[in-house]
């Protein structure tokens, strides 16, 4: 399905080559999503039990957070659940190339697209409910007009009416 920004969800995981679709159109790549999964160590980082959801068609010059909110929309999540969005560097291993997105911090998104003129792919990976990866973006409530901007610095959960649940986050 196609939005306004023109992703399109790719309705079936398949492999194919990143380089001979967008080296054609060197403004869009593809973000893979691993969701409802989790990470263990066993004895490397794994993500485990999750599921995948691609899309391709990603604009590189306007992608921001908003954007990748509203694709984890498009997955079918709808608020309510505290999720955290990582990405991996690729080619590196999940115990030394997983980085953060912090939804405040779009300087984390930039990290991220600095990749995409030589991989043109880039996974995203969400955690559900708590993180055990340092630093990570928590979303409360999946709305993009829904203010969040100190949930992570202070490590509080906002309810949707604004007001605090007096949780707080060691990390």
């Amino acid at each position: 399905m196609a939005d306004n920004d023109g992703w399109f969800k790719r309705p079936d995981v398949c492999d194919y080559d990143y380089h001979d679709v967008y080296d054609t159109y060197k403004e869009l790549f593809a973000i893979n999503v691993h969701h409802h999964g989790q990470f263990i160590c066993n004895p490397k980082r794994q993500y485990v039990g999750g599921m995948l959801n691609p899309f391709d068609f990603v604009e590189c010059f306007t992608f921001s957070m908003d954007n990748l909110n509203a694709i984890i929309k498009e997955i079918g999540f709808s608020g309510g659940e505290a999720m955290y969005y990582h990405f991996r560097i690729p080619c590196i291993d999940l115990d030394n190339g997983l980085c953060p997105l912090v939804t405040e911090h779009e300087h984390d998104v930039v990290k991220m697209l600095s990749y995409i003129p030589k991989y043109q792919c880039i996974d995203v990976y969400v955690e559900h409910g708590f993180t055990c990866i340092g630093r990570g973006s928590l979303i409360d409530e999946i709305d993009i007009e829904f203010a969040i901007s100190e949930t992570v610095s202070k490590g509080l959960k906002l309810c949707e009416d604004g007001s605090e649940d007096g949780s707080e986050d060691d990390g």
